[in-house]
């Protein structure tokens, strides 16, 4: 994998992520390599095969990737719909295969090899080199042939999709009026009815607990666990064991002091031409040439930087630019004042800004510091480097402890550690030095979970390290009735309570739409509507569902308002969205964002059309998919 990685760089790679960028054809990289060694299936469409080697692939790639979006919390995940969701897409990557093959989408094998031996990844030296294509053929797991096919199929089906979604078009009123749409201005009103005035109104009895916990199951798991012990060093112990005496310093202190009569600053002087909109180069460069030669005659080199110099910092000055260090100058201008002596002038210089004529007027030492001076910096400095030291070896000694030890005791005793414990740890993580990524991902990886084995050092702050031991790991499972009773009692309450809050809401809703002052809506019903102001649709609510909602709204009629009832994201409240007002957009759209808008929408209607092409070929296709479903009981 790592190989294909630096492969997508060069041709072959964009042409492989060209088709993972077709949002429909969602394969992991891996199930393109699988080659069709494995006998098991999981779908037949047509005739192509789908492996289960290629789908428990692309299921872990997808999986980790949701792991990363949610902290790594598995209970998080509905494995069963995830799976269902990656065999999905790969029959839709069956599907445009085969009809790619069927339509004669192709690529022929010499113009593969050719491009092979084009890409930068297979080079050296300028040439094509078959170590570096055999070292990535191993490494990836297959042979030539096997890579040339895979390709003669993801070319073709670059070439089939990528067709397909570019005959996507718009005319000019579709986009009128969408843009019209987008533009749109709506005047908002808000009412929340919260569930906490409900709560008390709804009663719920064991038989109805048990019979939504039946029908929910799947919303009622333990969190997987493990008992983690752990050990953390750091640098404490061995500050007291560091000792830095003058003596220990002179050796730094003496190589500041020579790095520092090393760095002489320079006087220099300079007339500058710009080279810029106004003036040529070979214009630039000749009036340089003239002002060198007058120097050359005997001019003053202040007086013409006074009168000819295009820096106006440094002119007023006669172009004296002060004493600076090495380095303070681009590259050409150090180089040039690097062989220059002192009262020396140089020939005209080109750099980025322009030609500079170039005078070195003196050049000094920077004072050396004295050793009082510098002494803090130096003896931290020499502290530091001790402290590592001493931490790196001590480190390197407990990684040794850790595989020879069954047990955190044997590495506790060698640095008076102690071994701390938190029971009940998930993959959400902990606090502290228990929230770093790699603690989590070690605590659950096969060597800790299977074999008990004591982590390696793991890097959890400057000179900190843990290691880590996972006992009594807890998979996750469903809940029993008892276990998730409470749960499922809260869950039920607010599901009644949402309803109870609901009807109110629907009768809100309907009064508003039916014409009824608004002043008189929320008298009756008592409920407080909260002006929100005019938005527009990429303003943005925090709750997405009331933003759909108050845009979805017909027009209402003057001094009247429209409304819905919205149960938004938010667990504590139901929500009546009203409009008073929609105000259209007389703006034209500038000829450049319109063209942009348009590219847009056509690329939209090209992949609507890959979608309804794809459903058609399903509908058209013999298709035979196994159970995919995850065999875990819990999942």
């Amino acid at each position: 994998m790592e190989a294909f990685r630096t492969l997508i760089k060069g041709w072959l790679g964009k042409v492989l992520l060209a088709i993972f960028l077709v949002p429909f054809a969602l394969v992991g990289i891996e199930g393109y390599f699988s080659g069709g060694n494995s006998v098991n299936e999981v779908a037949h469409v047509g005739d192509q095969i789908v492996y289960k080697s290629q789908f428990d692939q692309t299921v872990s790639r997808q999986r980790d990737e949701l792991l990363k979006q949610v902290n790594n919390q598995t209970d998080k995940i509905d494995e069963n719909s995830l799976r269902d969701l990656v065999l999905n897409q790969l029959v839709n990557q069956a599907l445009l295969q085969h009809q790619a093959k069927t339509l004669g989408f192709s690529i022929g094998d010499a113009q593969i090899i050719e491009l092979i031996h084009k890409e930068p990844s297979f080079q050296e030296n300028g040439k094509f080199s078959e170590k570096l294509f055999q070292d990535y053929l191993q490494r990836s797991g297959q042979d030539s042939k096997t890579l040339i096919a895979d390709i003669h199929r993801q070319y073709a089906l670059q070439l089939f999709a990528g067709g397909l979604q570019n005959t996507g078009f718009t005319v000019p009123s579709e986009l009128n009026r969408i843009m019209a749409i987008q533009k749109e201005q709506r005047h908002l009103h808000l009412a929340n009815l919260p569930l906490a005035n409900y709560m008390a109104k709804v009663q719920v009895t064991d038989d109805q607990i048990a019979k939504y916990y039946n029908s929910n199951k799947a919303k009622f798991k333990t969190s997987e666990s493990v008992d983690l012990e752990y050990v953390v060093l750091d640098a404490t112990p061995f500050l007291s064991k560091i000792q830095i005496t003058d003596a220990d310093l002179q050796a730094p202190y003496q190589a500041l002091v020579k790095a520092s009569q090393a760095n002489n600053e320079r006087q220099a002087q300079h007339i500058l031409i710009n080279v810029d909109d106004k003036t040529k180069d070979a214009d630039a460069k000749k009036k340089a040439d003239e002002l060198y030669a007058r120097i050359q005659k005997g001019e003053d080199f202040a007086v013409l930087a006074k009168q000819f110099s295009q820096d106006a910092g440094s002119a007023v000055a006669g172009g004296d630019l002060g004493f600076a260090a090495k380095g303070t100058y681009v590259a050409e201008f150090e180089a040039t004042l690097d062989k220059l002596k002192p009262n020396e002038v140089s020939q005209p210089v080109k750099t980025q800004y322009g030609y500079h004529i170039i005078k070195l007027l003196a050049v000094r030492q920077t004072a050396a510091p004295t050793f009082d001076s510098v002494k803090a910096q130096l003896t931290a400095e020499a502290t530091k480097t001790k402290l590592d030291s001493l931490y790196n070896d001590a480190v390197n000694q407990l990684n040794e402890l850790a595989v020879e030890s069954s047990s955190l005791v044997e590495l506790a005793k060698a640095y008076q550690l102690m071994i701390q414990k938190s029971p009940v740890f998930g993959r959400a993580g902990g606090a502290g030095d228990l929230s770093a990524p790699e603690v989590v991902s070690t605590a659950f990886s096969d060597e800790a979970l299977i074999d008990q084995r004591i982590s390696s050092g793991l890097s959890v702050g400057e000179n900190r390290t843990l290691w880590l031991q996972s006992k009594n790991h807890k998979p996750m499972r469903e809940q029993s009735l008892a276990e998730a009773k409470l749960q499922a009692k809260a869950a039920l309450l607010q599901q009644e309570a949402v309803k109870l809050a609901k009807q109110d809401a629907d009768r809100i809703a309907a009064a508003l739409n039916k014409g009824t002052a608004p002043d008189a809506v929320q008298a009756e019903f008592k409920v407080m509507f909260m002006d929100v102001g005019v938005l527009g649709r990429m303003t943005g609510l925090p709750d997405p569902s009331l933003q759909i909602a108050a845009f979805g709204l017909p027009q209402p009629a003057a001094n009247q308002w429209r409304a819905k009832t919205v149960e938004g994201k938010s667990a504590d409240s139901v929500s009546v969205v009203a409009i008073s007002e929609i105000i259209k957009s007389t703006e034209e759209m500038p000829a450049e964002q319109r063209e942009q808008a348009q590219k847009s929408l056509a690329g939209l209607t090209g992949q609507q059309e890959l979608l309804d092409y794809i459903e058609y070929l399903k509908a058209n296709t013999k298709i035979k998919k196994q159970d995919v479903k995850s065999a875990d009981p819990a999942s």
